[in-house]
């Protein structure tokens, strides 16, 4: 199974859309019905299943995010929380770092 995800920054503006376009790369993976799950929980830093369980499930999901600075001037302009330290684009960055099975690629 392939494990890279395109995620096209140019296709959202907010957090939510950020979510949404994540979900609907992932699902776009060749053959990523059958593996949906698995795939959800690699993304979410959840512990992979071992080969024994499905052996066509990648142990490393490799996320491409495309227009990643368009991403940056959109999601850099919006607070996490009012006031608060952060925004949008830095707190994505940090929740895909922080995941061990995630290898984030941005151009």
């Amino acid at each position: 199974m392939n494990s890279i995800c395109f995620l096209d920054g140019a296709r959202f503006t907010d957090v939510p859309g950020l979510l949404r376009t994540l979900h609907r790369a992932i699902a776009e993976m060749p053959g990523a019905a059958r593996h949906a799950q698995g795939l959800h929980d690699l993304l979410l830093g959840r512990a992979a299943p071992g080969p024994a369980d499905d052996p066509a499930l990648p142990a490393r999901l490799h996320v491409v995010w495309l227009n990643s600075e368009l991403s940056r001037r959109r999601l850099g302009a919006q607070a996490l929380v009012p006031g608060g330290g952060g925004n949008a684009f830095d707190a994505a960055l940090r929740w895909l770092a922080a995941s061990r099975s995630v290898d984030l690629i941005l151009l």
